[in-house]
């Protein structure tokens, strides 16, 4: 139904997925320092899968089960085996799951959109540029989460009451690092451990 030399897989989750797609190209054009055909260029990237669809007949007849069909019902959009579009841009980077930049629509405006899992990104100045350091020589940005916590005090003789106070909590991780996506195959081809720097298959019990 779909061209797949045309798509490419980004990133993806349980429940999502991101791709991307090489349809139809509106390129940007600038007269006299102004962004001249900024809605032309916005609207094509709503274009879906329009412009990689191999059998249109087939598409049109089975989209209706997949797609919601009707606007704005959530209960349509979550059928079973559904698809709906979540996220539309023009640019994206990704490290892992639930780990990317993406230039997308929000509030119907392109924006720079930053996901770092277990990172508070309003407690945090990362940007695109971070994610592309990272990608290309292993920059490690680390990151700080703060928040707040109430300790209270053990009683002490002729305390009636516990004294509780606030206190602030830093925990520093990395943010931005590198991920390994490599297994390691045991003899039996069907066994995958976890890849270890040094490590070979040979290292570990053989697996008949």
């Amino acid at each position: 139904m779909l061209n797949m030399t045309k798509l490419h897989f980004i990133e993806g989750d349980t429940d999502s997925a991101y791709w991307a797609i090489s349809g139809k190209q509106v390129k940007k054009v600038y007269y006299g320092g102004q962004w001249v055909n900024q809605q032309e260029y916005e609207d094509n990237l709503h274009q879906g899968f329009k412009y990689v669809i191999k059998d249109q007949q087939f598409y049109d007849s089975n989209a209706k089960y997949f797609f919601p069909t009707i606007q704005g019902d959530k209960f349509d959009e979550k059928k079973l085996l559904g698809l709906v579009f979540e996220n539309e841009g023009d640019e994206m980077y990704a490290l892992a799951s639930k780990n990317y930049y993406i230039h997308t629509f929000k509030r119907n405006q392109l924006t720079d959109v930053i996901k770092l899992k277990g990172v508070n990104l309003k407690q945090n100045n990362i940007n695109k540029q971070d994610v592309i350091d990272n990608l290309d020589n292993g920059k490690i940005t680390q990151g700080t989460n703060m928040r707040l916590g109430q300790i209270n005090d053990q009683l002490q003789e002729g305390d009636v009451s516990k004294q509780y106070h606030m206190s602030k909590l830093l925990n520093t991780k990395n943010a931005l690092t590198g991920i390994q996506n490599k297994m390691v195959v045991l003899k039996n081809s069907q066994s995958c451990l976890p890849f270890i720097m040094g490590l070979t298959s040979e290292c570990y019990i053989d697996c008949q």
